[in-house]
């Protein structure tokens, strides 16, 4: 196959530190950015995508992280990498906004060589003050009232770049518990949200748009049980009917997926499709960090670094992955290093690429082992009660979960690391969707399309 898009790490690190981050932090990364800024002044990376890529395969750079617009100070040379990659028209990142002006930065040097180019931004505000503050420890009101309008004034000049912002709001299970006891709050976010798209409405023109509403999304893999499910299920029934009497429609990002999975797949069928739903770069992926290595996820970036794992071994942090703890000898801190070389390959490694390459392509494509196991699991865990026991009755509704969480859902990295195994979903994710979620987002799927 051949791959169009990369995943690049910008930066480790990040100058927040939210409740819900998959990432263990550690004062390591420091290091890790500044041995990875090194290598990009010198020009090395471009020279390794192009021994990955070739000139006329590479189309999409997605910029990740850590916070990735605080390593965007080493994409001066962007424009040299658009020479060579005579097709890469295509760029994303996710920001905190708080250090908007290294995009503007970015943005600025893409519209020197005077070619179209796409630039998707991911902005996260999780909601009002009273949640943004709990979750990410900043104030939402600064974010968008200052930074994210100084930010629009500041590219509104640009000629040959369309820029789409569209914000992703991540909340807890706490979140939802509250939103559940006081539907007024959940009323706030929306109304908050609503009322930034109307002020933001005439910012948008013909190369800039903005899309600020949300409707609260998990933080996913994550970590969750029985109950977690059942409350999630709960939220969003009340959800549902709070959106329609703010906005008279209904909007869900899972719902959008389950509708994507409508189209890709049959019941007779569920064993091949051309793609799959992936986080960040999109289809045909790699994540390549700055020393070339082929990593299965961006996860799993930071994992080829002892200095890393040594600190967050040290730490407890590396416990938060508990379905892990009960299979995995995590008394052996070697063990995470043991865990980078399945998961990446490292430059130059013709057999291992190859053998990171073919998991990536089953991954992306075929799923009948996932879906077997999956499957598999689906019934158990209805028959031992802790999803619900619709499951274990109505075995195609067990077989639409799996495909939903496998295709659509489906974290590979962690995966390995809570159940061994690439292709076996963590028990949280299971529990998450499969306690009432997945039903209630089946039967809007049914209103929507009436029935079918």
């Amino acid at each position: 196959m051949d791959y169009v898009s990369v995943e690049v790490p910008s930066s480790s690190t990040c100058n927040l530190d939210c409740k819900y981050c998959y990432i263990p932090k550690s004062k390591y990364l420091s290091e890790i950015d500044k041995k990875w800024g090194s290598i990009l002044k010198k020009g090395i990376y471009k020279e390794i995508l192009s021994e990955l890529y070739g000139f006329d395969k590479l189309s999409s750079f997605s910029l990740w992280g850590g916070e990735p617009s605080l390593g965007f100070k080493n994409f001066k040379d962007i424009n040299d990498y658009r020479k060579y990659f005579v097709k890469l028209d295509s760029f994303s990142t996710s920001t905190n906004l708080t250090t908007y002006m290294q995009i503007v930065g970015l943005i600025n040097e893409l519209e020197k060589l005077g070619k179209k180019y796409q630039f998707n931004i991911q902005i996260s505000i999780d909601g009002p003050d009273v949640i943004q503050i709990e979750n990410r420890g900043c104030s939402s009101g600064k974010l968008l009232n200052k930074n994210l309008l100084d930010f629009i004034e500041k590219i509104s000049h640009i000629k040959y770049g369309n820029i789409s912002i569209y914000n992703k709001s991540t909340n807890t299970i706490e979140n939802f518990k509250n939103f559940i006891n006081d539907t007024n709050l959940l009323r706030e976010y929306y109304y908050f949200f609503k009322n930034l798209e109307e002020k933001f409405k005439e910012k948008s023109s013909n190369t800039i748009f903005i899309n600020l509403i949300s409707s609260p999304t998990l933080g996913l893999p994550g970590r969750y049980s029985t109950e977690d499910g059942k409350i999630y299920s709960d939220f969003l029934n009340i959800d549902k009917k709070i959106q329609e009497e703010v906005y008279h429609t209904y909007n869900n990002v899972y719902l959008h997926r389950l509708i994507d999975l409508r189209k890709k797949v049959s019941l007779i069928n569920i064993s091949y499709y051309n793609d799959t739903f992936m986080c960040s770069a999109g289809v045909a992926q790699r994540a390549i960090d700055m020393e070339g290595r082929n990593n299965l996820c961006h996860g799993g970036w930071w994992f080829n670094y002892p200095g890393y794992t040594k600190e967050i071994f040290e730490s407890g942090e590396f416990v938060d992955w508990k379905e892990g703890s009960r299979i995995l000898d995590l008394k052996d801190e070697n063990w995470l290093s043991r865990l980078s070389k399945i998961v990446s390959s490292s430059y130059r490694d013709t057999l291992n690429e190859t053998r990171v390459n073919y998991l990536i392509r089953s991954k992306a494509s075929l799923h009948a082992q996932s879906m077997a196991s999956a499957y598999a699991m689906v019934v158990l865990l209805s028959q031992v009660g802790q999803i619900s026991k619709i499951y274990s009755k109505d075995l195609e509704m067990a077989k639409l979960l799996s495909a939903f969480i496998v295709i659509e859902n489906n974290c590979w990295f962690n995966n390995k690391i809570e159940t061994n195994s690439l292709t076996m979903p963590s028990l949280s994710i299971f529990k998450i969707f499969g306690n009432g979620v997945f039903e209630f987002l089946i039967e809007v799927l049914k209103e929507k399309y009436n029935g079918k």
